[in-house]
């Protein structure tokens, strides 16, 4: 069973959203990497699906 929780590890997750995001990035050369993805969703909802 899929359970929602708060995302406890948020380093953690802008580090998987970076690699998930990294082939569009190149492609369209968007210079972020996991710290601007920490710092534009640190004061939003942050959900891991376990």
């Amino acid at each position: 069973m899929l359970e929602i929780v708060d995302t406890k590890e948020l380093k953690a997750a802008a580090h998987f959203t970076f690699n998930n995001m990294k082939p569009c990035y190149e492609m369209y050369a968007v210079d972020w990497d996991v710290e601007d993805i920490y710092q534009a969703t640190k004061n939003l909802k942050n959900f891991d699906i376990v």
